[in-house]
């Protein structure tokens, strides 16, 4: 609040910063966003201000009493800002937080059309992606994903899904699943190496087998010293299961 009151009025926190207010990523950029109306504003120490002409009165809320750039308007400033596959991570995020809104994200688009790269890269991630599809669960899952999306012939998988073994034990959620091939994906971080992790994880693996479902498991370490390989793996695993399967069940 007290770095959009030091820019002026029509102030308002923007681009990563608005973000990280709105939750749509977990941490803020080291200095405060602020955008100003066109001229408006002057730099202050741990302020980065931009300047702005197309910035309306309803492209503005308010966030925990702090004025902030809607979230249609924030994809799309930080869309100018950002490589396609961060914007697709952020369309994400506001699916899982239910403030995904495609008509206003379509009316920034329309109405910043001069903003050439930040309107591409937006209609990008919308019609090459479906938002609310690929949100992992952090780093070690979007390295895992760039390493899927660039095996040719592998086919998408489905993200952090939620799926009923049918054995009448609660659901779970796979970092990755195939579910016509029936193979699970799970990206195991440090947690994963904890004793009363490791047991819930064979628990896990042993009622997904018991259904048919074949899991594999793969280290941080792994997707980072062997893509290639775990590429190849994965790709014969989920090829040589594809259509073989009895069907799946119900997510």
């Amino acid at each position: 609040m007290a770095a959009v009151l030091a820019c002026g009025p029509g102030a308002a926190l923007s681009h990563g910063s608005a973000a990280a207010q709105h939750g749509l990523t977990r941490d803020g950029p080291s200095r405060i966003d602020v955008t100003v109306p066109t001229r408006g504003g002057r730099g202050r120490p741990g302020i980065r201000i931009h300047r702005s002409s197309t910035m309306r009165p309803f492209d503005v809320t308010h966030v925990d009493g702090i004025p902030c750039t809607t979230v249609a308007r924030t994809c799309l400033d930080l869309s100018e800002l950002w490589a396609l596959r961060r914007v697709e991570r952020l369309l994400d995020e506001a699916v899982v937080l239910e403030v995904f809104d495609l008509s206003a994200l379509d009316e920034q688009i329309a109405h910043n059309g001069a903003r050439r790269r930040a309107s591409r890269t937006l209609r990008r991630a919308l019609t090459e992606h479906r938002p609310g599809t690929t949100a992992t669960d952090g780093p070690i899952g979007e390295r895992m994903l760039a390493i899927i999306r660039a095996t040719p012939g592998l086919p998408a998988p489905e993200v952090q899904r939620w799926l009923d073994l049918g054995d009448g034990e609660p659901m779970i959620q796979p970092d990755f699943l195939w579910r016509e091939a029936k193979v699970i994906l799970e990206t195991d971080g440090g947690i994963h190496r904890r004793g009363r992790r490791v047991a819930a994880d064979v628990r896990r693996d042993q009622r997904a087998a018991r259904a048919g479902w074949h899991t594999l498991r793969v280290t941080l370490a792994q997707i980072k010293a062997e893509p290639a390989r775990l590429s190849a793996t994965l790709l014969a695993v989920v090829t040589s299961r594809s259509g073989s399967t009895g069907g799946s069940e119900a997510a």
